[in-house]
Protein backbone atom coordinates (compact mmCIF):
# COMPACT_ATOMS: atom_id res chain seq x y z
CA UNK A 1 0.00 0.00 0.00
CA UNK A 2 1.48 3.34 -1.03
CA UNK A 3 0.28 6.74 0.05
CA UNK A 4 1.00 10.36 -0.55
CA UNK A 5 1.77 12.08 2.72
CA UNK A 6 0.78 15.64 3.51
CA UNK A 7 3.22 16.28 6.32
CA UNK A 8 5.73 17.64 7.11
CA UNK A 9 6.25 20.34 4.50
CA UNK A 10 4.77 18.35 1.80
CA UNK A 11 4.32 17.94 -1.82
CA UNK A 12 2.20 20.78 -2.91
CA UNK A 13 1.32 24.34 -2.14
CA UNK A 14 -1.36 23.50 0.42
CA UNK A 15 0.49 20.58 1.89
CA UNK A 16 3.68 22.50 2.43
CA UNK A 17 2.21 25.92 2.92
CA UNK A 18 -0.41 25.09 5.47
CA UNK A 19 1.57 22.56 7.47
CA UNK A 20 4.93 24.27 7.29
CA UNK A 21 3.31 27.64 7.70
CA UNK A 22 3.87 29.21 4.31
CA UNK A 23 1.07 31.06 2.61
CA UNK A 24 0.62 32.12 -0.98
CA UNK A 25 2.56 35.37 -0.77
CA UNK A 26 5.11 36.43 -3.35
CA UNK A 27 8.85 36.77 -2.90
CA UNK A 28 10.46 40.10 -3.45
CA UNK A 29 13.41 38.28 -4.97
CA UNK A 30 13.64 36.82 -8.46
CA UNK A 31 16.14 39.17 -10.04
CA UNK A 32 18.24 36.17 -10.94
CA UNK A 33 15.81 35.41 -13.78
CA UNK A 34 17.31 38.30 -15.71
CA UNK A 35 20.88 37.04 -15.60
CA UNK A 36 22.59 35.67 -18.68
CA UNK A 37 24.35 32.75 -17.01
CA UNK A 38 21.28 30.93 -15.76
CA UNK A 39 20.31 27.46 -16.91
CA UNK A 40 18.01 27.73 -19.96
CA UNK A 41 15.57 25.11 -18.67
CA UNK A 42 15.39 25.67 -14.92
CA UNK A 43 16.16 29.43 -15.16
CA UNK A 44 18.41 29.34 -12.10
CA UNK A 45 22.13 29.64 -11.51
CA UNK A 46 23.49 26.18 -10.65
CA UNK A 47 26.69 25.76 -8.69
CA UNK A 48 29.52 23.44 -9.69
CA UNK A 49 28.38 20.48 -7.58
CA UNK A 50 25.80 18.42 -9.43
CA UNK A 51 25.26 15.40 -7.22
CA UNK A 52 22.82 17.16 -4.89
CA UNK A 53 20.85 20.36 -5.06
CA UNK A 54 22.12 23.12 -2.81
CA UNK A 55 20.01 25.31 -0.55
CA UNK A 56 20.65 28.24 -2.88
CA UNK A 57 19.54 26.25 -5.95
CA UNK A 58 16.35 25.10 -4.22
CA UNK A 59 15.43 28.60 -3.09
CA UNK A 60 16.03 29.98 -6.58
CA UNK A 61 13.68 27.40 -8.07
CA UNK A 62 11.13 28.07 -5.34
CA UNK A 63 11.29 31.79 -6.09
CA UNK A 64 10.72 31.16 -9.76
CA UNK A 65 7.74 28.88 -9.17
CA UNK A 66 6.32 31.26 -6.56
CA UNK A 67 6.44 34.13 -9.04
CA UNK A 68 4.65 31.99 -11.63
CA UNK A 69 2.08 30.83 -9.10
CA UNK A 70 1.21 34.36 -8.08
CA UNK A 71 0.38 35.25 -11.69
CA UNK A 72 -2.19 32.49 -11.99
CA UNK A 73 -5.85 33.13 -11.19
CA UNK A 74 -7.20 31.56 -8.02
CA UNK A 75 -8.26 28.02 -8.79
CA UNK A 76 -10.57 25.65 -6.96
CA UNK A 77 -10.57 22.03 -8.08
CA UNK A 78 -14.04 20.53 -8.17
CA UNK A 79 -13.71 17.34 -6.16
CA UNK A 80 -16.71 15.12 -6.61
CA UNK A 81 -16.24 11.42 -7.25
CA UNK A 82 -17.31 12.05 -10.83
CA UNK A 83 -14.50 14.60 -11.16
CA UNK A 84 -11.95 12.05 -9.96
CA UNK A 85 -13.19 9.46 -12.44
CA UNK A 86 -13.04 11.96 -15.28
CA UNK A 87 -9.52 12.97 -14.28
CA UNK A 88 -8.47 9.31 -14.16
CA UNK A 89 -9.85 8.76 -17.67
CA UNK A 90 -7.81 11.73 -18.87
CA UNK A 91 -4.63 10.76 -17.03
CA UNK A 92 -4.17 6.99 -17.14
CA UNK A 93 -3.54 6.51 -20.89
CA UNK A 94 -0.85 9.21 -20.72
CA UNK A 95 1.47 6.93 -18.74
CA UNK A 96 1.55 4.64 -21.77
CA UNK A 97 1.65 7.46 -24.32
CA UNK A 98 4.63 9.09 -22.58
CA UNK A 99 6.58 5.81 -22.50
CA UNK A 100 6.50 5.34 -18.75
CA UNK A 101 4.85 1.92 -19.05
CA UNK A 102 4.30 -0.31 -22.07
CA UNK A 103 0.57 -0.64 -21.36
CA UNK A 104 -1.54 1.60 -19.14
CA UNK A 105 -3.10 -0.10 -16.13
CA UNK A 106 -6.55 0.71 -14.80
CA UNK A 107 -7.80 0.30 -11.23
CA UNK A 108 -10.76 -1.93 -10.48
CA UNK A 109 -14.31 -0.73 -11.12
CA UNK A 110 -15.15 1.90 -8.51
CA UNK A 111 -11.45 1.97 -7.63
CA UNK A 112 -11.16 5.75 -7.91
CA UNK A 113 -12.77 7.83 -5.19
CA UNK A 114 -12.39 9.11 -1.64
CA UNK A 115 -11.14 7.45 1.52
CA UNK A 116 -12.32 8.26 5.03
CA UNK A 117 -9.31 8.13 7.33
CA UNK A 118 -10.58 7.63 10.85
CA UNK A 119 -7.31 7.98 12.76
CA UNK A 120 -5.83 11.38 13.50
CA UNK A 121 -2.47 10.93 11.80
CA UNK A 122 -3.90 9.72 8.49
CA UNK A 123 -6.68 12.32 8.61
CA UNK A 124 -4.08 15.08 8.87
CA UNK A 125 -1.10 13.67 7.03
CA UNK A 126 -2.26 11.40 4.20
CA UNK A 127 -3.48 13.09 1.04
CA UNK A 128 -3.97 9.94 -1.04
CA UNK A 129 -3.48 6.20 -0.98
CA UNK A 130 -3.24 3.31 -3.45
CA UNK A 131 -2.67 -0.43 -3.23
CA UNK A 132 -0.78 -0.26 -6.56
CA UNK A 133 -3.42 -2.34 -8.33
CA UNK A 134 -7.08 -1.90 -7.44
CA UNK A 135 -7.70 1.57 -6.10
CA UNK A 136 -6.37 5.13 -6.05
CA UNK A 137 -8.14 7.33 -3.55
CA UNK A 138 -7.95 10.80 -2.04
CA UNK A 139 -8.52 11.83 1.53
CA UNK A 140 -12.22 12.61 1.97
CA UNK A 141 -11.26 16.04 3.30
CA UNK A 142 -10.84 17.16 -0.32
CA UNK A 143 -14.60 16.69 -0.78
CA UNK A 144 -15.73 17.98 2.63
CA UNK A 145 -16.96 21.55 2.26
CA UNK A 146 -16.23 22.20 5.95
CA UNK A 147 -12.57 21.24 5.61
CA UNK A 148 -9.61 23.51 4.91
CA UNK A 149 -8.71 21.00 2.20
CA UNK A 150 -12.04 21.38 0.37
CA UNK A 151 -11.62 21.64 -3.42
CA UNK A 152 -7.92 22.22 -2.95
CA UNK A 153 -6.23 23.05 -6.21
CA UNK A 154 -3.66 20.29 -5.69
CA UNK A 155 -6.19 17.44 -5.63
CA UNK A 156 -5.68 16.54 -9.32
CA UNK A 157 -1.94 16.11 -8.86
CA UNK A 158 -2.43 14.01 -5.75
CA UNK A 159 -4.68 11.69 -7.76
CA UNK A 160 -2.09 11.61 -10.55
CA UNK A 161 0.59 10.50 -8.07
CA UNK A 162 -1.65 7.68 -6.83
CA UNK A 163 -2.41 6.60 -10.39
CA UNK A 164 1.34 6.39 -10.98
CA UNK A 165 1.41 3.75 -8.23
CA UNK A 166 -1.23 1.80 -10.16
CA UNK A 167 1.14 1.81 -13.16
CA UNK A 168 3.96 0.46 -10.99
CA UNK A 169 1.88 -2.54 -9.96
CA UNK A 170 1.91 -4.52 -6.75
CA UNK A 171 5.07 -6.49 -7.49
CA UNK A 172 7.19 -3.38 -8.06
CA UNK A 173 5.62 -1.59 -5.10
CA UNK A 174 6.31 -4.58 -2.85
CA UNK A 175 9.85 -5.40 -3.95
CA UNK A 176 11.49 -2.13 -4.95
CA UNK A 177 13.04 0.22 -2.43
CA UNK A 178 10.29 2.33 -0.82
CA UNK A 179 12.11 5.59 -1.45
CA UNK A 180 12.60 4.74 -5.13
CA UNK A 181 8.93 3.76 -5.48
CA UNK A 182 7.86 7.20 -4.26
CA UNK A 183 10.60 9.06 -6.16
CA UNK A 184 9.50 7.29 -9.34
CA UNK A 185 5.78 7.93 -8.87
CA UNK A 186 6.44 11.62 -8.28
CA UNK A 187 8.67 11.97 -11.36
CA UNK A 188 6.20 10.10 -13.58
CA UNK A 189 3.34 12.26 -12.31
CA UNK A 190 5.29 15.42 -13.13
CA UNK A 191 5.98 14.20 -16.66
CA UNK A 192 2.33 13.29 -17.26
CA UNK A 193 1.09 16.57 -15.76
CA UNK A 194 3.48 18.45 -18.03
CA UNK A 195 2.30 16.44 -21.04
CA UNK A 196 -1.32 17.34 -20.28
CA UNK A 197 -0.45 21.03 -19.94
CA UNK A 198 1.57 20.95 -23.16
CA UNK A 199 -1.45 19.47 -24.92
CA UNK A 200 -3.49 22.48 -23.83
CA UNK A 201 -5.00 21.32 -20.53
CA UNK A 202 -5.05 24.67 -18.73
CA UNK A 203 -6.85 23.18 -15.74
CA UNK A 204 -3.71 21.19 -14.91
CA UNK A 205 -1.42 24.23 -15.02
CA UNK A 206 -2.03 25.50 -11.49
CA UNK A 207 -1.63 22.05 -9.85
CA UNK A 208 1.64 21.54 -11.76
CA UNK A 209 3.12 24.93 -10.86
CA UNK A 210 1.95 24.53 -7.28
CA UNK A 211 3.53 21.07 -7.07
CA UNK A 212 6.89 22.25 -8.36
CA UNK A 213 6.74 25.23 -6.01
CA UNK A 214 6.02 23.05 -2.99
CA UNK A 215 8.69 20.56 -3.95
CA UNK A 216 11.33 23.27 -4.30
CA UNK A 217 10.45 24.79 -0.91
CA UNK A 218 10.47 21.38 0.76
CA UNK A 219 13.79 20.53 -0.91
CA UNK A 220 15.19 23.81 0.42
CA UNK A 221 14.11 22.77 3.90
CA UNK A 222 15.87 19.41 3.53
CA UNK A 223 19.03 21.05 2.25
CA UNK A 224 18.96 23.60 5.07
CA UNK A 225 18.65 20.84 7.68
CA UNK A 226 21.69 19.08 6.23
CA UNK A 227 23.91 22.14 6.00
CA UNK A 228 22.94 23.94 9.19
CA UNK A 229 21.01 26.65 7.35
CA UNK A 230 17.69 26.20 9.13
CA UNK A 231 17.76 29.81 10.32
CA UNK A 232 18.16 30.94 6.72
CA UNK A 233 15.28 28.72 5.69
CA UNK A 234 13.02 30.19 8.38
CA UNK A 235 13.91 33.65 7.12
CA UNK A 236 13.20 32.50 3.56
CA UNK A 237 9.82 31.15 4.66
CA UNK A 238 8.90 34.37 6.41
CA UNK A 239 9.71 36.42 3.31
CA UNK A 240 7.59 34.10 1.21
CA UNK A 241 4.53 34.75 3.33
CA UNK A 242 4.56 36.91 6.42
CA UNK A 243 1.59 36.97 8.76
CA UNK A 244 0.14 35.53 11.95
CA UNK A 245 -1.54 32.51 10.36
CA UNK A 246 1.60 31.63 8.40
CA UNK A 247 3.64 31.83 11.59
CA UNK A 248 1.07 29.72 13.45
CA UNK A 249 1.13 26.98 10.82
CA UNK A 250 4.91 26.83 10.76
CA UNK A 251 5.13 26.77 14.54
CA UNK A 252 2.61 23.91 14.64
CA UNK A 253 4.65 21.98 12.10
CA UNK A 254 7.84 22.51 14.10
CA UNK A 255 6.13 21.19 17.23
CA UNK A 256 4.89 18.14 15.34
CA UNK A 257 8.31 17.15 14.04
CA UNK A 258 10.61 18.32 16.83
CA UNK A 259 10.68 14.85 18.35
CA UNK A 260 11.27 13.01 15.08
CA UNK A 261 13.68 14.89 12.79
CA UNK A 262 14.73 11.64 11.07
CA UNK A 263 11.20 10.98 9.85
CA UNK A 264 10.96 14.60 8.77
CA UNK A 265 14.11 14.29 6.68
CA UNK A 266 12.94 10.98 5.19
CA UNK A 267 9.72 12.54 3.95
CA UNK A 268 11.43 15.68 2.67
CA UNK A 269 13.89 13.56 0.73
CA UNK A 270 11.47 10.92 -0.52
CA UNK A 271 8.96 13.20 -2.20
CA UNK A 272 10.86 16.40 -2.84
CA UNK A 273 14.63 16.68 -2.55
CA UNK A 274 15.58 13.38 -4.21
CA UNK A 275 13.14 13.48 -7.16
CA UNK A 276 14.09 17.10 -7.88
CA UNK A 277 17.78 16.17 -7.81
CA UNK A 278 17.13 13.22 -10.15
CA UNK A 279 15.17 15.47 -12.53
CA UNK A 280 17.77 18.24 -12.65
CA UNK A 281 20.62 15.79 -13.23
CA UNK A 282 18.73 13.97 -15.98
CA UNK A 283 17.75 17.13 -17.85
CA UNK A 284 21.06 18.95 -17.43
CA UNK A 285 23.48 16.05 -17.81
CA UNK A 286 21.73 13.19 -19.61
CA UNK A 287 19.66 14.69 -22.41
CA UNK A 288 16.49 14.49 -20.34
CA UNK A 289 16.68 10.72 -19.91
CA UNK A 290 16.18 9.31 -16.46
CA UNK A 291 17.09 5.70 -15.73
CA UNK A 292 16.34 3.14 -13.06
CA UNK A 293 12.85 4.23 -12.04
CA UNK A 294 10.63 1.74 -10.24
CA UNK A 295 8.26 0.74 -13.03
CA UNK A 296 7.66 -2.70 -14.56
CA UNK A 297 10.24 -3.92 -17.08
CA UNK A 298 9.35 -3.80 -20.75
CA UNK A 299 9.07 -6.83 -22.96
CA UNK A 300 10.45 -6.01 -26.41
CA UNK A 301 10.32 -8.24 -29.48
CA UNK A 302 13.77 -9.38 -30.59
CA UNK A 303 13.46 -11.35 -33.80
CA UNK A 304 11.31 -14.36 -32.97
CA UNK A 305 11.42 -14.01 -29.21
CA UNK A 306 10.68 -11.46 -26.53
CA UNK A 307 13.44 -10.01 -24.45
CA UNK A 308 13.02 -8.46 -21.02
CA UNK A 309 14.29 -4.88 -21.05
CA UNK A 310 14.52 -3.80 -17.44
CA UNK A 311 15.16 -0.20 -16.53
CA UNK A 312 14.26 1.35 -19.85
CA UNK A 313 15.15 5.07 -19.68
CA UNK A 314 12.24 7.48 -19.57
CA UNK A 315 12.56 10.70 -21.50
CA UNK A 316 11.40 13.76 -19.60
CA UNK A 317 10.54 15.63 -22.78
CA UNK A 318 7.36 17.29 -21.59
CA UNK A 319 8.67 18.29 -18.20
CA UNK A 320 11.76 19.78 -19.87
CA UNK A 321 9.61 21.72 -22.31
CA UNK A 322 7.32 22.98 -19.57
CA UNK A 323 10.21 24.14 -17.41
CA UNK A 324 11.72 25.94 -20.39
CA UNK A 325 8.47 27.69 -21.35
CA UNK A 326 6.57 28.01 -18.07
CA UNK A 327 6.61 31.81 -18.10
CA UNK A 328 4.95 32.00 -21.52
CA UNK A 329 2.35 29.38 -20.65
CA UNK A 330 1.47 31.04 -17.35
CA UNK A 331 1.36 34.47 -18.97
CA UNK A 332 -1.15 33.29 -21.55
CA UNK A 333 -3.44 31.80 -18.92
CA UNK A 334 -3.07 34.84 -16.67
CA UNK A 335 -3.94 37.26 -19.47
CA UNK A 336 -6.47 35.29 -21.50
CA UNK A 337 -7.75 32.50 -19.25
Amino acid sequence: MKERTVQPVGFTRRQFLELAGIGAGALAAGAILGRKDIDPTFKIDFDQYDEFLSFNECTQLAERMDKLYDKLPEHKASTTKEDLIEWAVEMIPMFEYEGIVSQAKWPAKDGVGFILFRDGDSHNHVAGRSDCANYAGLNLRFANEHSAWYEDEDAPFTLLHELAHIQQGQYVCATANRDLVENSAQIAALEVASALVNQGNKEMLTPLVSELRGMAISAAYASAMRTGQTTQFIDFRSKLSPGAFADARFAKSQRRWSSNPIELMTILDRYNFTPLTMITNAIRNNGGEIEGLAFPPVYAEKGNYFNLEAGRPIKLNDLSYFLSHAEELVEEVANHG
